[in-house]
């Protein structure tokens, strides 16, 4: 495989997020896309532990739920996606909690909030809604990109404004952005702070 995943499993780890057995990784090269298999350890991710099948595809041998995860990717749009189980964010997808845009940077790279998605089927609804990110059934993190490091970044800022907003509800309760600060914050960044993201990942 040409493209190195290995640096961003890294900045997973080193930040923090521990591998679960459900966690996967799923990108877009060329016109195929690449899928970790159920069950492979990230910390331990070889180019043996990836399905490939066309980008539009059916893929084989793909556990049912990463299938319809994959059904998210579409070449120059949503190209990547990482789903973890990280502490804070596991936690309130066990309560079906919705995190609000709690720090500028998630507002920029998350969107307007963090919601949790009943059924894999609903994650289809939270992206077209402007976010990046959401919490699924199983107790984990969804976060997506149009690259694999955009990806990773929407984890680590998904993350940590759940540890905010988990920490905050025990002195009061954390204060929202407004709703017209969230919008403006994530579209600048969708046009100028994202676009380096995308040059950068083409010169690689």
């Amino acid at each position: 495989m040409e493209f190195n995943y290995k640096p961003h499993i890294t900045k997973l780890i080193d930040s923090g997020i521990t591998p679960h057995s459900g966690d996967a990784i799923a990108f877009i090269q060329e016109t195929d896309i690449y899928v970790s298999k159920y069950g492979a350890n990230l910390a331990e991710l070889s180019d043996d532990d990836f399905i490939v099948f066309p980008a539009g595809g059916e893929p084989q041998s793909l556990d049912s739920e990463l299938a319809e995860l994959c059904t998210l990717l579409k070449p120059g749009k949503t190209a990547a996606f990482v789903k973890v189980s990280p502490r804070y964010s596991a936690s309130l997808a066990g309560v079906r909690t919705e995190v609000p845009a709690v720090l500028d940077d998630m507002a920029q790279i998350v969107g307007l909030s963090l919601r949790y998605s009943p059924d894999y089927k609903h994650v289809k609804r939270r992206m077209r809604t402007g976010r990046t990110c959401a919490l699924l059934p199983d107790k984990s993190l969804l976060a997506t990109g149009r690259t694999l490091d955009e990806a990773v970044i929407a984890a680590l800022v998904a993350e940590k404004s759940a540890r905010v907003f988990v920490q905050a509800q025990k002195i009061g309760g954390a204060k929202s952005l407004g709703l017209a600060d969230a919008l403006l914050m994530r579209l600048v960044y969708k046009l100028k702070y994202s676009k380096k993201n995308i040059e950068t990942h083409k010169e690689s």
